[in-house]
């Protein structure tokens, strides 16, 4: 499976090599990261926003957890 990121946005390319934005994030994205073993897309942005999508084998992705991390001075 291949993902990238574009202006926030991410996509998916399948074997098709057709072109699907999955979903946009809210601010910029720092990484994003694909934990194989568990079919998991990992999202971090420039706000210290991490999101967690699932992946179908078609290589849709389901968000199933978004955290916000605040430092406190």
């Amino acid at each position: 499976m291949v993902y990238f990121v574009s202006a926030g946005s991410v996509y998916h390319v399948d074997e098709s090599c057709r072109l699907k934005r999955q979903f946009v994030a809210e601010a910029g994205v720092k990484k994003l990261l694909f934990y194989d073993d568990k079919n998991l897309l990992v999202t971090v942005t420039t706000s210290l926003m991490l999101t967690l999508h699932s992946v179908s084998s078609e290589g849709d992705t389901t968000e199933t957890m978004k955290v916000l991390f605040h430092f406190v001075n």
